[in-house]
């Protein structure tokens, strides 16, 4: 058929497409396998980076702390709620479910310390305890760093391991535990394509990091060795030159200085005391260099971590554009724990057709003013339709948290009616 001929047609003919859609990925994905002694198979793949050295840092460098503390922070402090797709029996009850499943697994806590150690080292492995086909037992974080992934050549995960022996060349096949993919709630942060492990927050930083902290290094010896103002001694005269003898006496006299020491020399003995100028500002404009440098790096406002003398406008700014990148983070989060969490949460209660949306925050004391300001004013329309003016009413209990009214519009407007009415005065005078 002709290309114009094709385009007229009422019934063009059907192109493969879809059959393309069903068929396999071709691309493969490069293993980097990690295999241990005396084990035919491997593990899964070597890790990208050693993760000890985020963990390390974030456990002894305060900077670090901050920076991954204000992240958990503004990702879950907002809080978090459930949806169901339909208002239907089933939908209540599995949502009932999940609920008293994130109750008892205090689901809060769980994320603090899931998040946590995505940040840090890149990857969050959370165990979904008990077998696939039933309810989970539990919710328990791993420690990243004696998790593997496993996958095959196009990318697909077939299984996770974790090495509980420490150091892989002395792990032997009874260390090892294997978890299926249904066992583990994987969160990968800053991920690259092909790669099996995220690298987090922190490694990215890590050239800055070594550089801030040589330069610190360097500040804290140069303040220790120029604490103090060194004395210059001049001994003897060009009439009566000193001997080694005075000028070693002298010398040792110095090494026991104390605040109250005085001196009393005759005039052969001269004193100067050697000026090297403002030590600390050779080193404030490699410091702030590194600290911005930091900024950039971990996407955390400088008014955040309480540094920087910034216009209201640009901090407000900054804000947006972090609230923005703390949403990515949230939307990665709430689809892991969509597909892996409540999916083996319903399959093990025999609901396995239903989805449950996880959503995130709850209004902030400004948003709810807000709203409740302009639910006001819209209250105040004397010819509002009276429907509207219902849903209205109803959304201001729950703004303000109060008991929901019993009465429907129809029960509301016949008890209106049974109120009596006052009396006019004068109606019931008689002539």
């Amino acid at each position: 058929m002709a290309l114009r001929d094709w385009f007229t047609s009422k019934t063009p003919p059907r192109i493969g497409f879809a059959k393309a859609v069903r068929e396999k990925f071709k691309g493969e994905t490069t293993l980097q396998e990690a295999k241990i002694p005396g084990f035919a198979e491997s593990i899964g793949e070597e890790h990208s980076f050693d993760f000890s050295i985020p963990e390390g840092l974030y456990k002894r460098f305060g900077l670090v702390l901050g920076v991954v503390d204000k992240y958990v922070d503004f990702v879950i402090g907002p809080g978090f709620h459930l949806k169901e797709d339909s208002t239907t029996e089933g939908a209540k009850r599995a949502k009932d479910l999940i609920e008293q499943f994130m109750q008892d697994v205090n689901f809060d806590t769980v994320l603090r310390e899931w998040l946590r150690e995505a940040l840090i080292k890149g990857n969050g492995f959370l165990e979904i305890g008990g077998k696939a086909d039933q309810p989970p037992q539990g919710l328990k974080v791993l420690d990243a760093k004696t998790m593997f992934v496993k996958r095959d050549n196009k990318g697909e995960i077939l299984s996770y391991t974790q090495v509980t022996g420490g150091d892989l060349r002395r792990v032997t096949k009874s260390k090892t535990i294997s978890f299926t993919p249904e066992q583990i709630a994987h969160l990968p942060l800053n991920k690259v394509a092909g790669e099996a492990y995220g690298c987090g927050i922190i490694i990215p930083a890590l050239t800055t990091i070594n550089s801030l902290l040589g330069v610190e290094k360097d500040l804290a010896l140069m303040m220790q060795r120029k604490a103090n103002s060194p004395i210059h001694v001049q001994i003897g005269t060009d009439e009566a030159p000193a001997t080694q003898t005075d000028i070693d006496n002298f010398a040792q006299e110095l090494e026991h200085l104390r605040n109250t020491h005085e001196w009393a020399t005759d005039h052969r003995i001269k004193m100067n005391v050697l000026d090297f100028g403002k030590v600390g500002e050779k080193f404030e404009a490699a410091l702030n260099h590194y600290l911005s440098m930091l900024t950039y790096t971990f996407q955390v406002p400088e008014v955040l971590m309480g540094k920087g003398n910034i216009p209201e406008g640009l901090a407000k700014v900054q804000m947006d554009a972090f609230e923005r990148r703390v949403q990515s983070i949230q939307a990665e989060m709430e689809k892991i724990i969509e597909t892996q969490i409540f999916r083996r949460v319903l399959a093990g209660n025999g609901i396995g057709d239903l989805h449950i949306e996880f959503a995130w925050g709850e209004p902030s004391t400004a948003e709810t003013n807000d709203r409740i300001n302009k639910i006001t004013e819209l209250l105040k329309i004397i010819n509002l339709h009276p429907d509207l003016r219902l849903e209205l009413e109803n959304e201001m209990i729950r703004l303000f948290d109060l008991k929901p009214m019993a009465l429907n519009p129809d029960a509301q407007r016949e008890a209106e009616a049974e109120i009596p009415q006052p009396r006019v005065p004068g109606s019931n005078r008689e002539e």
